[in-house]
């Protein structure tokens, strides 16, 4: 699984996430396929998913975005 598979497990949608952590729904649909987003990136998808609801850190993403 990778983490647009993560975030659609947990209930969320990639627009929503992507728009609470300011970044760009294409990029991250690609995290994990394409390339590797920085920890600064991680934190921010993090912190926004725990604001919608899922807490969520960077330790639990991390295994969706290396491959």
């Amino acid at each position: 699984m990778d983490l647009k598979g993560y975030i659609k497990s947990k209930g969320l949608t990639l627009t929503l996430v992507a728009q609470e952590a300011k970044v760009s729904r294409q990029a991250l649909s690609q995290y994990g396929k394409q390339f590797v987003p920085t920890n600064k990136t991680l934190k921010k998808v993090a912190d926004a998913m725990t604001a919608l609801g899922v807490p969520t850190t960077v330790v639990d993403l991390v295994p969706y975005v290396i491959s």
